[in-house]
């Protein structure tokens, strides 16, 4: 099995407009932790997660008025879906975000995989692998 399988498939997107108060909604409705932002153009300019929205909320930044353009959004890594365990991990110690984006062939995303998700699931082979010897 391929990373692949264990990602979100169903992807939340909304615009750099949308509230912060609107984005933490989202969350809720969609059972989500993330949301792809896109531009006026359509193109992906970050993500935001619940992660972000936590650390702003431990600031104490008034977000009754903020909107998706006025905050730092996460940097989207992106990683081709049938990429193995070893090629996800390896662009997840690259950078900082806890969440990849797949995309297929064409470009399009077509899911959103969690670092906590891939940690988990290597932790479980290994004692698996470990129970058969």
């Amino acid at each position: 099995m391929k990373p692949f399988n264990y990602a979100k498939h169903r992807i939340t997107e909304c615009g750099l407009d949308f509230s912060i108060r609107g984005a933490a909604r989202l969350f809720l409705e969609e059972n989500s932790g993330s949301l792809l932002v896109q531009n006026e153009e359509g193109k992906y300019v970050g993500m935001f997660t619940d992660l972000t929205l936590f650390k702003l909320v431990s600031e104490g930044l008034d977000l009754s008025e903020k909107k998706l353009s006025d905050i730092e959004l996460e940097k989207i890594v992106f990683v081709e879906k049938n990429a193995g365990f070893e090629e996800v991990m390896e662009k997840f110690n690259e950078s900082d975000s806890g969440r990849l984006v797949l995309h297929d062939s064409n470009d399009r995303v077509v899911g959103v995989l969690k670092r906590k998700n891939i940690e988990r699931l290597s932790a479980f082979r290994i004692a698996k692998n470990l129970l058969r010897k």
